[in-house]
């Protein structure tokens, strides 16, 4: 009894300072101290209350400076996936307005996104596309480094771009063109596992590494890898042929065009760009380039190209300085590919049987 009395007290007291109760009209003065983000913390909460009301309170909650106590208030709502949805429409709806009031769209962009997370994910994917339309409103493709720097700035985090769903994949795309937060992005989208997104980004890429005096990374090699595409299969082995690039990034292109090419049963796509751009390395004067060439080209044709790919390895003396010793490199093609190759072709369980 004597704690419910002081419970009753403590609340006097509070409404007293904070000059009475939350309502529609008078929510901003809540907003002042923490005493009075818990009375509008509990005005929230209250299913009694017009639902357009407690909405209210959640964006005055949030543009008063509050934003990363919205969690708190919505989790403790019986009706918090509902009302989450509402509150991020309701915060949503506000952000093009903001433009001149950059802390003030910065915590409402937080409070949306802090909503969205929390409402029913069937109601999500409008919620992210509104989000979208606005963080990348005016951008495309053709914009410049600076256009998509001082539009995307002012707008949104790039941890958030992910929270967008498969909504902010070409918004990300334009981003990697200008070589801006492309580790984090490219996961982003590969994540999403969709062969169109893949395709802008592999496209993205490809512009990026036009870029003048550019030192390719390796953490880009690695994302267009993870393209399982004749695409990517095609500009790797483009990277691994280009003279002018480092050894080692040269060296890591081929080691992920393989390992696609390993498994060409999952590369989508037309092969036959990959097989010429197989067949020119079979012509150059790098030995373990062209042993290379000759077992992926055997790899995606069957035996049946075995004469052909023989042919076109020249004996004009250049074997003996390979990085891998030719005698174990020969072996290694008999057993690896043509024998392999023979068993398959045969029916057989090939290498490994």
């Amino acid at each position: 009894m004597r704690n419910r009395l002081c419970a009753i007290v403590a609340l006097a007291f509070v409404l007293a300072a904070c000059g009475g109760r939350p309502g529609p009209g008078n929510f901003a003065k809540f907003t002042a101290n923490e005493n009075g983000v818990r009375l509008l913390e509990r005005y929230i909460q209250d299913t009694s209350n017009p639902d357009d009301a407690r909405v209210e309170a959640v964006v005055t909650l949030v543009q008063g400076g509050w934003a990363l106590g919205l969690r708190k208030a919505l989790d403790g709502c019986p009706d918090r996936e509902d009302l989450a949805a509402k509150s991020a429409g309701a915060l949503i709806r506000r952000l093009p307005d903001l433009a001149g009031t950059p802390d003030v769209l910065a915590a409402t962009r937080d409070g949306a996104f802090i909503a969205l997370s929390l409402a029913p994910a069937a109601d999500r994917g409008p919620l992210q596309k509104r989000l979208a339309d606005w963080a990348f409103a005016g951008l495309g493709p053709e914009s410049s480094a600076e256009e998509v720097k001082k539009a995307v700035e002012s707008r949104v985090l790039v941890a958030q771009i992910a929270d967008l769903g498969p909504f902010g994949a070409d918004g990300a795309t334009w981003i990697i063109r200008h070589g801006f937060a492309v580790e984090k992005l490219s996961q982003y989208l590969l994540s999403l596992k969709d062969p169109e997104v893949e395709a802008k980004m592999l496209a993205a890429f490809k512009v990026l590494h036009a870029t003048p005096d550019i030192a390719i990374p390796y953490d880009h090699v690695e994302a267009i890898g993870k393209v399982r595409s004749t695409e990517a299969v095609e500009y790797l082995l483009d990277l691994a042929q280009d003279d002018r690039q480092d050894p080692d990034i040269r060296s890591l292109a081929f080691n992920q065009a393989a390992e696609a090419l390993d498994r060409p049963e999952g590369l989508r796509g037309d092969r036959e760009p990959i097989l010429a751009r197989l067949r020119k390395m079979l012509a150059r004067n790098d030995p373990d380039d062209r042993w290379a060439a000759a077992r992926y080209v055997v790899r995606l044709e069957g035996i049946a190209a075995l004469d052909g790919v023989l042919a076109a390895l020249k004996d004009d003396g250049v074997y003996p300085r390979a990085l891998e010793d030719p005698r174990k490199t020969l072996v290694d093609f008999c057993k690896g590919v043509i024998l392999r190759g023979r068993s398959l072709q045969a029916g057989g369980p090939g290498e490994g049987g």
